[in-house]
């Protein structure tokens, strides 16, 4: 699909609410990018590698304004260590590039995002003591949807952490946002040298033009995500789910 005037304008404004939203929620925008391009008409590919590339923009925005603020990254190594399984595994499963099957394994990963955030689960503790497997194990699979969906892994970083490493929303985002910027560099990396069907430059180009908004609009969310309550991140994050999964369900379908 040609770049017109319209899209032009479309990508410099989009990007700007999804640094926001994937500064804020710790998702990096990915797994919100990746259904509105398929919205707009560009295939898969196409959207992934545009993705894996917003997220290393708005996460590294975001990471920027937790760091000034003195937020700290400690579990995110952890984490990293176990995204290397994951980003090894996904290389494998996306080299096949099969269509209907990566908009069901989005789909999935989405309806498991939405039960994790709407089913009731003890608050965090902010004492929580770091459980090197448990890191390890949420790395892993971000890892593998990073390099299968470009996505960063951040809407399954944040829900596990809270579940099942009991850590608190606040704290589970900051280390989601430095886990994304990393996992997300490698994806990229490997998808250079994998070449073939995931390289194209188109999807480059669109993360350029994204790039302005992408890179205000983490930098605001990463204070916004802060200051926000809870419930009201949940919220928000499922609704933009919701509308993601619908978009995903009548691609694959």
């Amino acid at each position: 699909m040609p770049l017109d005037l319209e899209h032009i304008i479309i990508f410099l404004a989009s990007g700007l609410l999804l640094g926001i939203f994937g500064g804020s929620l710790g998702i990096g925008g990915g797994l919100l990018a990746l259904p509105f391009l398929s919205f707009l008409g560009f295939e898969l590919p196409i959207a992934r590698l545009s993705c894996i590339s917003n997220n290393i923009i708005i996460s590294t925005a975001t990471a920027i304004r937790h760091h000034k603020n003195n937020r700290s990254f400690q579990g995110c190594p952890q984490l990293i260590l176990g995204s290397l399984i994951g980003l090894a595994l996904g290389a494998w499963v996306a080299s096949y590039n099969h269509r209907t099957f990566l908009w069901i394994l989005y789909c999935s990963l989405s309806i498991i995002i939405l039960i994790l955030f709407i089913t009731k689960s003890k608050n965090g503790d902010e004492n929580f003591t770091e459980n090197i497997f448990k890191f390890i194990c949420i790395g892993s699979v971000a890892g593998f949807f990073s390099m299968t969906l470009g996505i960063g892994g951040g809407g399954i970083i944040v829900p596990m952490l809270i579940r099942w490493a009991k850590v608190p929303m606040k704290k589970a985002i900051v280390l989601s946002i430095g886990t994304i910027f990393a996992t997300s560099s490698l994806a990229l990396g490997i998808a250079y040298f994998m070449k073939g069907s995931y390289w194209n430059t188109m999807g480059i180009k669109i993360s350029l033009l994204m790039f302005p908004g992408m890179l205000i609009g983490g930098y605001v969310g990463a204070d916004l995500g802060q200051k926000l309550p809870d419930k009201i991140i949940k919220t928000a994050l499922c609704l933009l789910l919701l509308i993601g999964l619908l978009k995903g369900l009548a691609n694959a379908f």
